[in-house]
């Protein structure tokens, strides 16, 4: 029996995505029987016949795998800005897309199926078109591909490739503690290889069609509302692999296991869309049931974007949701809260009681039951301005708002403040409550803190000159899906002006991006039958684009982040070693240790916290210090000790080095 660790078969699973990738787009096809053969309606991108190359190639994907990816070229996908991002070795995933494109030059998928761990029992599909004999494919998969499989980080993580080619079939084996050997043939130009004995034989000489993915009611779930052929797609079938995650998730994080309700999520699939299609970029959370909780806090009641006429046309962020009744929210709260720690919702609902008895109103069952259903937030201004938010509800009753102000008013004795502009009465309030101001325009409730942000919003709705005029706006607000229920709109070319680079070559680069992703983009919240889709969608350019900018800035980030953090590792290690030096020294009548080697002989640190890099993780090549140490034989003659360096870093990290003092303390 062969055992893997959750922890391995997640690395697999993410190493298998890497080399495959994934995503898809079709036209909206309704709900069939898993067991269905053909649906109702064909995909867009179908062919006369109702089928097109995606549906060949996703079709023997087997109905139960737990794994599918899927991509419509792997020249394609080598060319993808995100992959390339994401990618441990970018020059060495390239050469291997690369090889693999030049033998399967269309659609390819690989599928897992089978129990993913104890006990290990994988199936294992791929299939790709190609335009090759099979002669020269089995060539080329020994002579090309597999030693570009070997050249990228993807051999060290999973293991390396074997290839045999019998003139008939190929037997590709991923060599290792768990090896899977792959019967590959060739038919009707596609490659088809299965771990399954006698599968790839039956298909090739019997024509045998399998119960394919394409026709499962999952797939036809994931596709809902799409239009446009699939370009790449990601799938994982969570049902088998949430049980294996879920006793170790419990044990670190009690209870938010079940409080997010994982145990409802049963699959992800990550959709987008074919290159040079402006199409979304789909995340589709296939969930159990939408109940109270996270999943109905996610996906809650459409809004659509009308509360955008509210907010200034250069406004660059935008964020609109809703939810049926203000009060649901709580109820969705209030349920994740009492998941975590029941007395949170016991005080909650003592506070409640004590603040009808005092005010003589119900903050949720009164107050927020009638308020609003919907919301908006957006922020003002180009990114080098700090203009405060705008906050916008919908007002479902004003005048159960304005008696439940009034109400409120009296009990906590507000002070507020009286004015009026373009014939709109504005509120200000003052005293530990302000300042901010509010008002009513049509059945809106605006709230700011900022009068010219607050003036500018009226402005926007009497003259009709909001952000819903504009034409980045429309473009991204018109290919959104009607029943959105979270809209995010970022106006890419005001938060990432170009022409403040630093210089030519990076407002180059800049523009660039920009001009990849479009001038905005959204991002929305669609809720459908057992699926919450989240997609984003470009004003005027491809999906992709619009990620790779995004995913550009997130990784500089995550990079300042990791770097920031490998500082402090780095400071607290010199710390360490200078706490060793001072007890050595206090054995020693003061000397301090000729090198940082005594200290570990000494036993007074350890080996990898002196050998190896905190920004790699990785030992150094010469296996010696990665500190560098500067031995002082009289440390009586020092004379200010808090400005002797004596451990430095060896090199430059962003700007600079950590440094530790004669005195004991280290900076950077």
């Amino acid at each position: 029996m062969i055992h893997l660790s959750p922890g391995r078969v997640l690395s697999l699973i993410a190493a298998s995505a890497i080399a495959v990738g994934s995503a898809v787009a079709q036209q909206p096809v309704p709900p069939t029987d898993p067991t269905t053969s053909s649906p109702a309606v064909s995909p867009a991108g179908a062919s006369a016949s109702g089928t097109c190359e995606h549906e060949k190639i996703l079709a023997l994907a087997p109905s139960d795998a737990w794994l599918i990816a899927y991509t419509e070229g792997f020249k394609t996908l080598a060319k993808n800005p995100v992959v390339m991002q994401i990618s441990p070795s970018a020059e060495g995933l390239t050469a291997l897309l690369t090889a693999l494109g030049e033998t399967f030059d269309g659609p390819c998928m690989l599928a897992v199926g089978g129990t993913p761990s104890d006990p290990v029992s994988w199936r294992v599909t791929v299939a790709a078109q190609t335009m090759l004999d099979a002669g020269e494919a089995f060539m080329r998969i020994g002579t090309d591909i597999v030693p570009a499989w070997d050249r990228t980080p993807l051999q060290r993580m999973i293991s390396p490739l074997e290839f045999v080619d019998d003139g008939q079939y190929g037997y590709l084996t991923l060599a290792g503690p768990v090896p899977i050997t792959l019967t590959i043939v060739l038919r009707d130009r596609i490659a088809f290889g299965s771990s399954v004995v006698g599968a790839a034989e039956n298909w090739a000489n019997h024509g045998e069609e399998l119960a394919g993915f394409a026709n499962t009611a999952e797939f036809k779930r994931i596709v809902v509302d799409q239009t446009g052929p699939i370009g790449v797609l990601l799938y994982v079938n969570l049902r088998s692999l949430i049980p294996l995650a879920g006793d170790p998730l419990n044990q670190m994080l009690p209870n938010l296991f079940d409080a997010i309700q994982l145990d409802t999520l049963e699959s992800i699939a990550l959709v987008l869309p074919s290159a040079g299609t402006p199409d979304t970029v789909r995340l589709a959370l296939g969930v159990r049931d939408i109940e109270p909780g996270v999943w109905r806090l996610l996906a809650s009641a459409p809004s659509g974007t009308t509360l955008a006429r509210a907010f200034p046309a250069n406004t660059t962020l935008f964020v609109q949701g809703s939810i049926g009744r203000a009060s649901e929210i709580m109820e969705d709260i209030k349920f994740f809260a009492a998941t975590l720690d029941r007395q949170i919702t016991a005080e909650y609902q003592r506070e409640r009681q004590e603040f009808k008895r005092e005010v003589g109103l119900d903050p949720e069952g009164e107050l927020l039951a009638n308020i609003t259903s919907a919301w908006a937030f957006g922020m003002p201004g180009d990114s080098d301005r700090t203009e405060p938010a705008l906050l916008v509800l919908h007002l479902e009753d004003k005048s159960a708002f304005k008696r439940h102000l009034h109400t409120l008013r009296a009990a906590f004795q507000l002070e507020m403040k009286s004015a009026s502009y373009r014939g709109v009465a504005i509120e200000q309030a003052q005293r530990e409550f302000g300042p901010f101001m509010f008002a009513v325009v049509e059945n809106l409730l605006l709230l700011s803190q900022d009068e010219g942000t607050f003036t500018a919003a009226i402005d926007a709705m009497l003259d009709q000159t909001g952000l819903d005029r504009t034409g980045p706006f429309t473009a991204v607000r018109d290919r959104i899906g009607a029943s959105t229920s979270k809209y995010v709109y970022l106006n890419l070319a005001e938060l990432f002006p170009c022409s403040k680079a630093d210089d030519e070559q990076e407002a180059a680069r800049c523009a660039e991006a920009v001009g990849k992703a479009g001038k905005a983009v959204g991002l929305t919240v669609i809720p459908h039958d057992r699926m919450i889709a989240i997609e984003l969608v470009s004003s005027d350019a491809t999906p992709e684009g619009a990620i790779a900018l995004l995913w550009m800035s997130i990784s500089e980030s995550l990079i300042r982040a990791r770097h920031l953090s490998a500082r402090t590792v780095s400071a607290s290690n010199v710390k360490s070693f200078l706490v060793g030096c001072y007890m050595y020294s206090r054995d020693h009548k003061g000397q301090w240790p000729e090198s940082l080697d005594v200290l570990v002989k000494d036993e007074l640190t350890t080996a990898n916290l002196l050998r190896n890099s905190p920004y790699t993780g990785q030992p150094t090549p010469s296996g010696g210090s990665y500190y560098l140490y500067r031995f002082i034989a009289n440390p009586k003659s020092v004379k200010n000790p808090s400005e002797e360096v004596v451990i430095s870093e060896p090199a430059i990290h962003d700007g600079g080095a950590v440094f530790g003092f004669f005195d004991g303390h280290a900076e950077w």
